[in-house]
């Protein structure tokens, strides 16, 4: 996954929405509408995000996240090795 898609989606997503909220309050629009618009863009940026990661990166972090949450236990005592 590239750097800018990696570390600046969230940040890039959240100054967005508030341009776009501070800009339908100005303009007097319904904000209903605006915010289910956004939230509704929001899930499809990030469904088409995901689509895109490689399986190898999916694999990856599946792993990694198998081991930590192994360790954890391990260290906390639910696991007997």
């Amino acid at each position: 996954m590239p750097w800018a898609a990696a570390w600046l989606t969230w940040p890039m997503m959240f100054i967005g929405n508030i341009g776009v909220a501070l800009h339908a309050i100005a303009r007097h629009w319904d904000t209903s509408i605006v915010l289910t618009a956004l939230l509704l863009a929001n899930v499809a940026v990030l469904i088409a995000l995901e689509c895109g990661m490689d399986a190898a990166d999916l694999r990856i972090s599946f792993d990694r996240k198998i081991n930590r949450d192994g360790a954890r236990a391990a260290a906390n005592g639910y696991l007997r090795l």
